[in-house]
C-alpha cells in the first residue's frame, strides 16, 4: 500500500500538516554524482561482434587454475608452474582474486600438454584446472 507524502520547502507555514517521508526522513542520505547521472541503470558498452571476437581471441588458449589447500603469492605460483610444467614456449599468469589465476599459454600445444599430462602437484597441495 502506497503512503502519501507531502514535502514543503517552506516548512510548516500556513498551519499546514506534513507527514514524514516514507523513508524515515530527516536522515542525511548522500547522493553520489554517478547515481545522479546514470540512476539505477548499469553502464553498458556496445561493440560490434567482430571487435568482441578480436578481444576474446588471445584468451582462447587460457585456463583458470586454483591451488587447493594453501594460499601463495603471484611470484611463487608463477615460479613453481614454470619449473613444474617445463613448457616449450611459455605462459602468462594473472591473479584474478580468491586464489584463482588465469594462465594464458603462448601455444595451444603447451595448453594441451598441461591439460593431458600435468603434473598437478605443488607444495604437497593440488592444483585444479
Amino acid at each position: 500500500m502506497a503512503q502519501d507524502f507531502v514535502f514543503s520547502a517552506s516548512g510548516m507555514g500556513g498551519g499546514g500538516f506534513r507527514k514524514e517521508p516514507p523513508d524515515g526522513g530527516g536522515v542525511d542520505k548522500r547522493v553520489l554524482f554517478k547515481d545522479k547521472v546514470i540512476g539505477n541503470k548499469k553502464p553498458m558498452v556496445h561493440i560490434a561482434d567482430s571487435i568482441f571476437e578480436g578481444l576474446c581471441a588471445p584468451w582462447e588458449v587460457a585456463l583458470v587454475v586454483k591451488l587447493l589447500g594453501k594460499s601463495i603469492g603471484y611470484n611463487v605460483m608463477k615460479g613453481r608452474l614454470t619449473r613444474l610444467w617445463r613448457l616449450t614456449v611459455g605462459f602468462d599468469i594473472m591473479d584474478i582474486g580468491n586464489n584463482f589465476y588465469m594462465v594464458k599459454f603462448d601455444t595451444g600445444m603447451d595448453k594441451t600438454k598441461v591439460m593431458e599430462e600435468g603434473p598437478w602437484m605443488i607444495f604437497d597441495h593440488y592444483l585444479t584446472v
